[in-house]
């Protein structure tokens, strides 16, 4: 990424209501800020680690005509096999020198190996940082 980005980061499999808050929210400081909205989706290779999982909800192509369909300019799919060992310090860094300025996540967003990193240290990271954290509460209805 060459450009300056607000950035929402999840699975985004069902794309439900709260899916759609946090895009939209994520459009809007775009705008406001003059960033490209990008949202980064992760890819879990399911099978693997949910042995009886029954399936995604949607496949990862139609996921990302409903992300676009959203309002979100971009869309990058990151592997959970290649980022899940990552510690939370460092999955941010990496965002940070792709370019994201603001990242938008829902209140129950985890990241880093071993799902160390939530809302909290993201805020905390935003505080010493060059980026900004949006927190988009739950949807009432889904």
């Amino acid at each position: 990424m060459s450009d300056m980005y607000a950035a929402c980061i999840g699975n985004f499999d069902g794309v439900h209501l709260g899916h759609r808050a946090i895009m939209q929210r994520t459009v809007d400081l775009a705008e406001d800020l003059g960033l490209q909205s990008v949202a980064i989706s992760i890819v879990y290779p399911w099978g693997y680690y949910f042995p009886n999982f029954p399936g995604i909800i949607y496949p990862v192509t139609h996921r990302l005509e409903l992300i676009l369909s959203s309002g979100i300019e971009k869309v990058m799919t990151a592997n959970m096999s290649e980022i899940r060992y990552l510690e939370p310090e460092d999955y941010i860094s990496n965002l940070i020198k792709q370019g994201v300025r603001v990242v938008v996540v829902g209140s129950d967003f985890t990241f880093g190996n071993g799902a160390q990193g939530n809302v909290s240290l993201l805020k905390e990271l935003s505080e010493e940082g060059d980026f900004r954290v949006e927190i988009v509460p739950d949807a009432m209805h889904y």
